[in-house]
């Protein structure tokens, strides 16, 4: 069982205190350093100290034990005590500390879920993001960097179910991107090769399978969505190194081309129809 009472977490620095209580401190403080070295603090003033003046300038120590019942209690007379609310000397919010009940069992009923989908839907249609239009300075991106270095993601060696992919698949069926998504992910990838290590192994990876048939409504949609558009190697002299053309000269070598297809552009000028 942890420790009981009142923590503090220390500026050396300038000397404000962020002044919090918890059943259990050591766990708390660890969540607490945690969160910050993401960059995730829901408390946006010790967050953006922990930036500006880095980890190492920061201490973690229990102010007092206490019993569970006088949590609160204490957590403000400490408060109060370094005026820890006031910007000049601490980190904690304006408002008084409190004790929240625990609901337990508690679940969100599936009307509730339907209401705050449709909601948030409604605010993405209409541009909502919270960081739309911001960019982290380069200076941000740097201290972020250094802090979650080292840190495990949380999804690695972890793998999606095949129902939770079939899920995701359904989800975004038929939902098209918009011209900034379109834009953004090229942009995203301009530029970017994969390795040589890495094509071998998607090489590998793709090897021995075979592509089925295309539908008739799927050549029909990639017609029209061709149709005027000039090939993209038209014109242009020395896209394919020589390496590659002898690739593809070995490829086709021995196959009587068009033989299969008697409608192909060969055939058709073999017999006269062209």
């Amino acid at each position: 069982m942890g420790i009981c009472g009142i923590y503090q977490i220390q500026n050396i620095i300038n000397q404000k205190r962020y002044i919090g209580s918890s059943v259990n401190v050591m766990k708390r403080t660890r969540t607490h350093r945690y969160y910050l070295n993401m960059g995730k603090s829901p408390n946006i003033h010790l967050q953006a100290a922990w930036l500006k003046y880095g980890k190492y300038n920061f201490t973690f120590s229990c102010v007092e034990k206490t019993e569970k019942e006088n949590l609160i209690q204490k957590e403000n007379f400490w408060i109060d005590k370094f005026c820890t609310r006031d910007r000049i000397n601490g980190y904690n919010a304006m408002i008084a500390a409190r004790n929240f009940p625990r609901r337990k069992n508690f679940h969100v009923s599936e009307e509730t879920k339907k209401k705050q989908s449709i909601a948030m839907k409604k605010r993405v249609a209409n541009g909502f993001s919270p960081m739309l239009g911001k960019h982290h300075s380069e200076e941000t991106k740097r201290k972020l960097r250094i802090a979650n270095k080292g840190h495990v993601s949380w999804v690695k060696g972890k793998h999606l179910t095949n129902d939770h992919k079939q899920k995701l698949r359904i989800l975004h069926l038929g939902v098209p991107l918009s011209a900034i998504h379109k834009q953004k992910l090229r942009y995203a990838h301009l530029g970017k090769h994969h390795t040589k290590e890495h094509t071998e192994k998607i090489r590998q990876a793709l090897k021995g399978r075979k592509r089925p048939p295309y539908s008739e409504e799927w050549k029909q949609n990639m017609s029209i969505a061709r149709k005027g558009k000039p090939a993209w190697n038209k014109g242009k002299v020395g896209c394919f190194s020589q390496e590659t053309r002898e690739k593809m000269r070995l490829s086709h070598l021995g196959k009587n081309r068009g033989q299969s297809n008697p409608n192909s552009k060969i055939n058709r000028i073999k017999r006269g129809i062209l």
